[in-house]
């Protein structure tokens, strides 16, 4: 018991946040008046267990953040920066998540880094769950916007992820 209370703490301190990034993607709404105190419990959390699915899901409470139109002008870049900075932290951890890759990925088209920091970790994405159908359309927009500066492997890698599109979601491609 002694050995798992900081682990159960976390996991009681992460429920919120867990709630309301679900609750985010079904009603696509920003949770605006709680964002302050839910990154508050998602770092609590890791406080008490650093495990990589808090550091997700606080990467995802700062995107939100940075894209709630009540956050000041001021304040999105370093919002942008620390989701950046917390997704990261959770491949660090376990690389193996394809949609966190294409999330930072994602974050440095947004703040216009130079074109192979974007491109390495879209690669990554693609390494780590190339038939995630979920995550295909926003691959293939991404890869549009940076065809001129990919190499040959993203190139043939740009190739599957529209052949794999039109075979997947014929209709969306």
């Amino acid at each position: 018991l002694m050995l798992s209370w900081p682990r159960l703490l976390a996991s009681y301190r992460y429920l919120p946040v867990d709630l309301a990034i679900e609750r985010y993607f079904t009603t696509r709404e920003i949770p605006s008046d709680r964002l302050g105190v839910l990154i508050k419990f998602a770092n609590q959390a890791i406080a008490h267990n650093d495990n990589y699915q808090y550091h997700n899901g606080l990467s995802m409470l700062q995107l939100l953040r940075a894209l709630d139109f009540s956050t000041p002008a001021m304040e999105r870049l370093s919002a942008y920066r620390a989701a950046e900075q917390e997704a990261l932290s959770s491949i660090k951890k376990a690389p193996a998540q394809p949609a966190v890759w294409l999330r930072v990925a994602n974050i440095r088209w947004i703040l216009h880094d130079e074109p192979e920091d974007i491109l390495a970790p879209w690669k990554m994405s693609i390494f780590t769950g190339r038939t995630d159908y979920t995550l295909i359309a926003q691959r293939i927009d991404l890869g549009l916007a940076y065809r001129e500066f990919m190499d040959e492997e993203a190139v043939s890698m740009f190739r599957d992820q529209l052949l794999l599109g039109w075979r997947m979601q014929p209709g969306s491609v």
